[in-house]
């Protein structure tokens, strides 16, 4: 009788587990159906969540082409090595001088290649959410975007955009002014550029930099250097996200005898 009991008590709970599955399923499909998940209406709930997104990836797309070219989005000057560019931080062309810090305002020239880059991006989002806007039946003002109205910062462990503009929304019974639109990427290029900056200046006063002794305080870092063709090519990955940011540096060279 007892196992009866007990077969009987597993098979009820496991039609109820049955049974509350279908439910959930049941209440996600009538949403779905319904219109309740439309991305419209999410529009007009949050603009900034769709703001953030649309341009966060652009921010993103840059933020790799910045790390993978040294801190421009296109280097003018740079060594190429096994088929890839190494934008020169710091270059001297006559032999036994050290370098020069051919960018000392690297995170300055960051934020502004990634304004320069996303730019057309940022009026694109506006535009995409002003008709997804329209589309779902409600009326809109938005402010002209110019360029002082926004800004591009590289923080430490992010990359941060403010846009000020003013968008205004209304009908079905209810309005919204959004004034001020911030959007955050995670990005370790702050920490990246502050060490290469590290390495420039070692290098432009001592022609080296102990990058062993670096690694030792900051283990969280691995560098990279190689000497070819009179130029020293570094490599800094983060270990914990696998990320490079790779530039290069010619100075104190000594011709070849002969």
């Amino acid at each position: 009788m007892l196992n009866n009991f007990l077969k009987n008590k597993n098979g009820q709970v496991t039609i109820f587990i049955i049974l509350g599955i279908l439910i959930v399923v049941s209440v996600v499909a009538f949403f779905v159906l319904s219109g309740r998940f439309n991305s419209s209406i999410d529009v007009f709930e949050n603009p900034q969540l769709f703001i953030e997104k649309c341009v966060g990836d652009s921010v993103e797309n840059s933020a790799s082409e910045i790390l993978l070219n040294g801190g421009r989005i296109v280097p003018e000057n740079y060594k190429l090595y096994q088929g890839e560019k190494y934008n020169f931080l710091c270059f001297q062309q006559n032999f036994y001088l050290p370098c020069v810090n051919t960018h000392p305002m690297l995170v300055s020239i960051s934020e502004a290649e990634i304004k320069n880059n996303i730019r057309e991006n940022v009026v694109n989002c506006f535009d995409e959410l002003k008709k997804e806007i329209e589309n779902s039946g409600y009326e809109t003002d938005f402010e002209e975007i110019i360029d002082e109205d926004w800004k591009v910062e590289i923080l430490p462990r992010k990359i941060s955009v403010e846009i000020e503009r003013q968008i205004s929304i209304s009908g079905k019974g209810s309005s919204r002014i959004l004034k001020n639109f911030e959007i955050s990427v995670i990005s370790p290029l702050y920490e990246f550029e502050n060490i290469a900056r590290e390495i420039v200046n070692q290098e432009s006063q001592y022609c080296n930099f102990e990058y062993n002794g670096f690694m030792l305080l900051y283990p969280e870092y691995n560098i990279k250097r190689i000497s070819y063709d009179n130029v020293r090519i570094y490599k800094i990955t983060e270990r914990s996200s696998g990320l490079d940011f790779k530039f290069a540096i010619r100075g104190c060279v000594i011709p070849e005898s002969g």
